[in-house]
């Protein structure tokens, strides 16, 4: 016996193990989605969010859960397959006639929730700029003081709503961001904010000495921090980052577009733009 038939011998008695003859299967067709062309490849996002169809001439169809059709893209013309990242936002196609691969970036847009977040700029600004951040992240720590100078350059065309997302890797994360939305409830988010991101030095005993810096009330404080309420607005900045495909901090979305690069020559780009399809030209 060959090593292929042998092989296949027992990839067939697992098969029998898992599946054993005789059980039943049972299957309904979820919905039925027409296509505009014959398609050559098919792929969905593994948080099963967008489903990806390449079809004949290069043309890319991007449909969300229930099936619509989001957008098409155009692609190589000879493209015969694709890939997707977990989250959908990078396609790889590739060309077997024309031996080359193209990756494909591709920008979603967004709806995050920002309802009693803390926000900097014009409650109603044509732009809003989501910022998930970390206070124990020095990254986040860098490029916030720059976020606040697009503030000075769009006075009333940008908002700035500040969205916790602690990464589990550093231990004073979450009491921080706990801390922080305790200080807002006596109306000293941002001062805390300024405070924490200067701090040279991170734990329970510098947080608690911001607090009373800043003449906070620490039996309120202390309690606030410690409540259902307060914890629950953490855990909803959480869940609204993973809904939003935040995997790390700090990541920016620009009225729900997603922010590739950071410097900032491309936010004011970006913001530009967002300006423009709001109709307010700048």
């Amino acid at each position: 016996m060959s090593r292929t038939i042998a092989m296949n011998a027992v990839l067939f008695l697992l098969l029998l193990a898992v599946n054993p003859a005789g059980a039943r299967v049972y299957s309904t067709v979820n919905k039925t989605t027409p296509l505009p062309a014959s398609p050559v490849d098919i792929a969905m996002s593994q948080d099963g969010e967008w489903t990806f169809v390449l079809m004949k001439g290069g043309r890319l169809a991007i449909h969300g859960k229930d099936g619509k059709l989001n957008d098409t893209v155009m692609v190589d013309p000879a493209a015969s397959s694709i890939a997707l990242s977990v989250t959908g936002d990078r396609v790889m196609v590739a060309s077997g006639a024309g031996k080359k691969m193209q990756e494909i970036l591709i920008d979603f847009v967004r709806k995050i929730d920002i309802s009693g977040s803390p926000f900097l700029g014009p409650e109603n600004a044509p732009v809003t700029l989501v910022l998930f951040s970390d206070f124990q992240c020095p990254y986040c720590a860098k490029i916030d003081p720059e976020l606040m100078n697009l503030l000075d350059e769009f006075p009333e065309e940008l908002k700035i709503v500040y969205k916790n997302f602690p990464l589990r890797g550093h231990q004073f994360a979450v009491p921080a961001a706990l801390s922080a939305l305790a200080a807002a409830k006596q109306g000293k988010f941002w001062p805390f904010h300024d405070e924490l991101f200067a701090a040279a030095k991170l734990d329970m005993p510098a947080i608690d000495a911001i607090a009373r810096k800043l003449g906070l009330d620490m039996k309120k404080f202390v309690a606030d921090r410690n409540s259902e309420e307060v914890r629950k607005q953490l855990q909803k900045d959480l869940n609204d980052g993973g809904k939003a495909g935040v995997r790390g901090t700090p990541t920016l979305f620009i009225n729900g577009r997603k922010v590739r690069d950071r410097s900032m020559a491309s936010l004011k780009k970006l913001i530009r733009e967002a300006l423009t399809e709001a109709g307010k030209n700048r």
